[in-house]
């Protein structure tokens, strides 16, 4: 694609981030955005406005069905680029450090897990933008949700392969859309497969 994205793509994840449907869209003060500690996750060797455009269209970097993943990637890095590198947009209030707020999303996010969340349901339940929700996590959990959510799923995934089920069914189970993101979020937290914790849990 181009170096654009249209201008209605930008006033909807305008909104989405800030809250306000009425919102201005930002404008860049410099076409130059150095990458730094807060925007290190975001994929930056991918221009910008084609960043927004593939996660805002679906077309995907990874995971492609990660809805959660897709959608909380794209609000984070479009809210913290415009929060420090943008002008002539609406300020992005950040999330009162509210622990009821947070733990009535946790408790959700506990009781849900393996259900198709949604991070704007998260958010909307507790009066929160997305954005906002992100910030809340990340301030008082040191995770993001999506974060947050892969570790429970981890940790009930480790409960069913204890009591050997048939691996195939461990990752619907407790909410991993195939096998293939259960192997790869378990390996890289755990440093081993699915299947060689089932068989050490076994031994």
């Amino acid at each position: 694609m181009g170096g654009t994205v249209d201008k209605s793509v930008m006033r909807k994840v305008t909104s989405e981030t800030t809250g306000n449907e009425r919102a201005r869209v930002p404008s860049a003060r410099s076409r130059v955005v150095r990458r730094d500690r807060e925007t290190a996750h975001a994929p930056l060797r991918i221009p910008l406005p084609e960043q927004l455009h593939r996660l805002l269209h679906g077309i995907p970097f990874s995971d492609a069905r990660d809805v959660f993943r897709e959608r909380e990637l794209l609000i984070d890095s479009f809210g913290r680029l415009f929060r420090r590198h943008g002008s002539g947009g609406d300020r992005i209030r950040p999330a009162p450090v509210d622990r009821q707020i947070l733990a009535r999303v946790k408790d959700r996010i506990h009781a849900e897990y393996a259900s198709n969340l949604h991070l704007e349901d998260l958010a909307a339940e507790v009066g929160l933008t997305t954005f906002q929700l992100i910030g809340l996590f990340k301030r008082t959990v040191g995770l993001t949700p999506h974060a947050y959510l892969t570790q429970i799923r981890l940790s009930m995934a480790c409960r069913r392969l204890r009591h050997a089920p048939a691996l195939a069914d461990v990752a619907p189970a407790v909410g991993f859309y195939d096998q293939s993101a259960l192997n790869k979020h378990f390996k890289r937290c755990y440093g081993i497969t699915p299947r060689q914790f089932a068989r050490a849990a076994a031994a």
